[in-house]
């Protein structure tokens, strides 16, 4: 069974009343044997079945696809196992994180000790490492009517906003005129409350 999908077990879990039997492990390269990957599981086989299925833009991901395409797989090796609670298995993988984290080839974004932690629960802290690069890949955002055509569309606004219209029928008026947002017409994400 795995705790993330048994609310009740997961609860009774992170109280650490319940002792469980965990595994940190790490997934290391074929190829030279470095540990890019240290993580916590408890089941390691459905873990690793897991991460060759997992298909998303992360690095690790790339890397396994990588390794596929060659007919390779990464090898699960099991660092510690334990029998204690939250605090016990956070505490460990953290550790081992940390012992790894200096060779330069871990993907793991995070210090570790917050897999499964009710979801928002706990707030996830980066690295200085990982905290640069990821502002160093955002770009900056430019303000509206800065893009080619788009002053046209702000000004248009402004008008319409002028003449004392409403959201709702400012928006019809430019759906009408075929005049697409910035997400190339696609409406923006909103939060689900």
């Amino acid at each position: 069974m795995i705790y993330n999908q048994d609310p009740e077990l997961l609860k009774q879990f992170e109280q650490d009343s319940i002792p469980c039997h965990w595994h940190v492990y790490a997934l290391k390269d074929p190829h030279d044997g470095a540990v890019r990957y240290v993580g916590i599981t408890f089941n390691p086989d459905q873990r690793l079945n897991g991460h060759l299925a997992e298909q998303s833009d992360s690095r690790k991901s790339a890397w396994i696809a990588t390794l596929r395409k060659r007919g390779l797989a990464p090898e699960l090796h099991v660092l510690e196992s334990g029998d204690g609670g939250w605090s016990a298995q956070a505490e460990c993988e953290q550790r081992w994180i940390a012992r790894f984290r200096p060779t330069g080839k871990l993907f793991n974004l995070t210090s570790g000790g917050e897999t499964g932690r009710g979801r928002g629960a706990e707030r996830v802290t980066y690295t200085p490492e990982c905290s640069a690069r990821r502002r160093a890949g955002r770009k900056p955002k430019r303000a509206y009517g800065e893009l080619p055509g788009e002053a046209e569309v702000v000004q248009r606004i402004r008008e319409l906003w002028a003449q004392e219209y409403g959201y709702l029928t400012i928006a019809k008026d430019l759906n009408e005129a075929g005049i697409k947002t910035r997400l190339k017409g696609r409406p923006p994400m909103r939060n689900a409350a």
